[in-house]
């Protein structure tokens, strides 16, 4: 690690750079690679040496033939030949350490040797080299931060300048302050009355939405309520399957129809709620469709009331079907227990049979004409359609007596 420190320079390259750098005048140009190989002489060292400190520290050359005042020696003029040996050696002592030199002696001052020498020298040498290098970044960044200095103080003197000429652009001339007073009153209410208009819309506004949300909660429950009575219609009318035993053909034909129907019911409601929700994101940005918002939604009660009428009129169905097929079976018993000669038997079974297919033929005409007045008004009113039913239902029952 030593010997990697620093780079080693040979004798001719010490000789160049100790003229170039260290030595000037006569002392540079008398200096010879004898001086310092084979055998290096002590002045010329002395003299390198010294150089190198007053470059380094700027020590000037009586500072080495003074005493120290510290030290207290009662014969001084016994130390004067040595003093400048002794400040030399202090001085390079705590020197060499920085140049990465960490042996240096007495010896290598009285007595020096080539190869210590070389070393000492290319160890002082790169150290000049380096400081050099560091000062002229020194002096680089030294010169670019008194420009940023100047350019700040320019920065500065113009901001304040700025500053000055905002002040008199804000400032407002005395004869025009009772009139500047009276605008900054106005624009004051202008504002006051814009703010106070704005909160009172996005109240009202909150408030319709909040209404909106509400109708939207209730609808869907609504709906959640049709969807599960159909639900138990769908199986109330699965478990009435199983009982029909008569006529078939005629129920499944008008349960195709009642589908149709409630298909038809389906589609228009879904257009209807297609258009609903058009017009609700609209309904917030344009008051004017909140009337036809309006209107649709009357539409969706409708429909939802002749869901209801429909829902009611297919149970009332579904009890007349009940009703026919326990008349059926009741039929079939009183022919079983006419089955017997008795008098007039034939021709009054034949009379009681075509009575009975009158009697089904008239249910199944009257369900068939209830059937065209839904598909063509899309609602039948409660009342006399039950009373309708009631007169069939009587007159089927007289004539099964």
């Amino acid at each position: 690690m030593e010997t990697l420190s620093f780079p080693r320079y040979s004798v001719a390259e010490i000789v160049t750079h100790v003229r170039n750098k260290i030595l000037t005048g006569a002392d540079g140009k008398n200096l010879s690679k004898n001086d310092l190989y084979p055998n290096p002489k002590p002045e010329v060292l002395h003299t390198i040496y010294l150089r190198a400190l007053q470059i380094v520290y700027g020590t000037r050359l009586e500072h080495f033939y003074m005493m120290p005042v510290n030290s207290d020696v009662m014969y001084p003029h016994l130390m004067e030949g040595f003093l400048p040996v002794s400040n030399l050696f202090i001085h390079l002592n705590s020197f060499l350490p920085i140049c990465r030199v960490n042996d240096f002696e007495t010896a290598d001052i009285l007595y020096p040797k080539a190869k210590r020498t070389s070393r000492f020298l290319s160890g002082i040498i790169n150290f000049i080299h380096f400081r050099d290098a560091c000062r002229e970044t020194y002096m680089e960044y030294l010169w670019q931060h008194k420009s940023s200095v100047d350019k700040l103080q320019q920065l500065n003197a113009a901001h304040q300048e700025a500053l000055m000429k905002l002040e008199k652009l804000d400032s407002v001339p005395a004869e025009e302050q009772a009139e500047f007073k009276q605008l900054s009153d106005e624009i004051q209410e202008l504002q006051q009355l814009l703010n106070q208009d704005f909160r009172q819309k996005t109240t009202s506004l909150q408030d319709r939405n909040a209404q909106k949300k509400a109708d939207i909660l209730e609808k869907t429950k609504r709906l959640n309520e049709l969807k599960l009575s159909v639900v138990s219609l769908k199986e109330a009318q699965e478990s009435l399957k199983t009982k029909i035993v008569d006529s078939p053909e005629k129920l499944k034909n008008y349960k195709e129809k009642m589908k149709d129907t409630v298909q038809k019911l389906k589609n228009s409601r879904q257009e209807v709620m297609e258009k609903y929700e058009v017009y609700r994101d609209s309904v917030d940005g344009l008051p004017s469709c909140q009337l036809e918002v309006q209107l649709y939604q009357k539409k969706i009660q409708d429909l939802a009331q002749n869901r209801e009428t429909l829902a009611g009129v297919l149970k009332e169905l579904f009890q007349e079907v009940a009703v026919h097929c326990l008349c059926t079976c009741l039929g079939s018993l009183t022919v079983l227990v006419v089955a017997e000669p008795a008098p007039g038997g034939p021709d009054r079974e034949r009379r009681v049979g075509a009575e009975e297919a009158e009697g089904r033929g008239e249910l199944h005409a009257e369900a068939a004409e209830r059937e065209e007045g839904e598909a063509r008004h899309g609602a039948v009113p409660h009342q006399p359609e039950a009373r309708g039913r009631r007169a069939a239902q009587a007159r089927g029952d007289r004539r099964l007596q």
